[in-house]
């Protein structure tokens, strides 16, 4: 934990009041604090370049938490919720005429110490327009998966890793382009990114909220279909229904994306496959190679400058590269797209290693790295060279 002078909010009273919930948030957002973190009996904490920095100077009594519970739920049964052992999850907006934020907002119980619940109410900043897809960072042959008319594109990794930003920004990319027309449906739990003001020259979107608008992502998906979609968007596949719901959706003639809490390219299909029994993994693992266009793995690594950049991992997925992995031992396929993200994608480590060359972040990110991989120094330069020579734009900035 940090203490920044220049991060610590010196305007809150002795007792706070709903009324001191903004001041604070606008604090916070004025410091590109990505996430807020406000505790019972704790100090106000926020990530700020991945930092977790303390924002209070006194910590906050469970009673004033309670105060900032029913501000941000809109009424009183907010801690009925709370004390039934349900969680919140819902979008928080500052609008008062000077401002207007975004913030997505999960509130849940906690202990409190000495025996005593508490609330934890944690803040994502959301911004308001969907950030431009930077094209020298992204290469083309992932863009041109969300072109496709049919099949499934996956963003996977952890929690706060950008992956709901990288799949806004290539929506955006893909509704401003005057080549193609798309009808975009998404179902997201809360809507993060909104496109009110991205216009609709080419391309429309309709977002619903889950389960606000909509009861669950499986219902989601079913009456997607029945709206003639082209791209079906859905926030997260968290349960075997909504996966089998979303292949359905793939295999039907639509472009099916969604993000995954999971570490790597190589682990994707088969944390997908164990969330179902024995007997029915093996065809699922096969429904997701026959109808996979791409997987992206993305990480936020600290830069040399205090800041952030990510970091990507990526495998598009051709006909040899499915027929291989339908012939293999489904037993091994992690292993075995390994490989395939070695030899015909981009694993992290080589983008790693681009990022040490950049002068971005520091070297000890990729013997991190290297210490769990079989690839040495020079097959990561080696396949730096090739992928330059190929034009992508993530590897032009080098002097290999």
């Amino acid at each position: 934990m940090a203490i920044f002078e220049d991060h610590q909010y010196t305007s809150l009273p002795s007792m706070v009041t709903t009324a001191d919930l903004n001041p604070l948030l606008l604090h916070t957002t004025s410091l590109n604090a990505s996430d807020v973190f406000i505790r019972s009996g704790k100090y106000i904490m926020a990530n700020v370049f991945g930092n977790i920095s303390q924002i209070s100077k006194r910590k906050l009594a469970h009673k004033e938490i309670e105060t900032w519970v029913e501000k941000i739920y809109e009424d009183q049964s907010g801690i009925l919720k709370l004390n039934s052992r349900e969680a919140i999850n819902k979008m928080y907006i500052i609008n008062d005429g000077n401002n207007y934020l975004r913030y997505r907002a999960n509130i849940i119980q906690t202990d409190g110490g000495m025996g005593t619940r508490g609330y934890e109410i944690t803040l994502r900043t959301i911004p308001l327009i969907p950030p431009d897809l930077d094209l020298t960072e992204i290469p083309m042959e992932i863009v041109n998966q969300w072109f496709q008319p049919t099949g499934m594109c996956l963003v996977v990794g952890a929690t706060g890793s950008g992956k709901s930003t990288l799949i806004a920004s290539l929506v955006k990319y893909v509704m401003q382009n005057p080549n193609v027309t798309k009808r975009i449906v998404t179902y997201e739990a809360p809507i993060e990114f909104t496109f009110e003001r991205v216009p609709e020259l080419y391309s429309m979107i309709t977002q619903t909220e889950v389960p606000t608008m909509i009861p669950t992502f499986k219902l989601a998906i079913e009456e997607a279909l029945r709206r003639a979609p082209h791209d079906i968007y859905i926030g997260e596949m968290r349960d075997t229904q909504t996966i089998d719901n979303a292949l359905l959706a793939a295999k039907s003639g639509h472009l099916l994306y969604s993000t995954l809490h999971v570490s790597n390219v190589a682990e994707t299909l088969k944390r997908v496959s164990d969330m179902y029994p024995g007997d029915m993994r093996k065809s699922v693992l096969g429904d997701m190679v026959t109808n996979m266009r791409v997987i992206v793995s993305q990480r936020l690594l600290k830069t040399l400058d205090g800041k952030r950049t990510p970091i990507r991992e990526y495998l598009v997925f051709n006909d040899k590269i499915r027929r291989e992995l339908l012939s293999g031992d489904m037993d091994t396929i992690s292993m075995r797209l390994q490989d395939f993200v070695n030899q015909k994608g981009v694993p992290f480590i080589v983008h790693c290693r681009q990022r040490v060359l950049e002068g971005k972040i520091s070297n000890e990110y990729l013997n991190q790295f290297m210490a769990e991989s079989e690839m040495s120094l020079a097959d990561i330069d080696k396949r730096i060279k090739e992928l330059k020579e190929d034009g992508n734009v993530m590897f032009q900035n080098n002097d290999l």
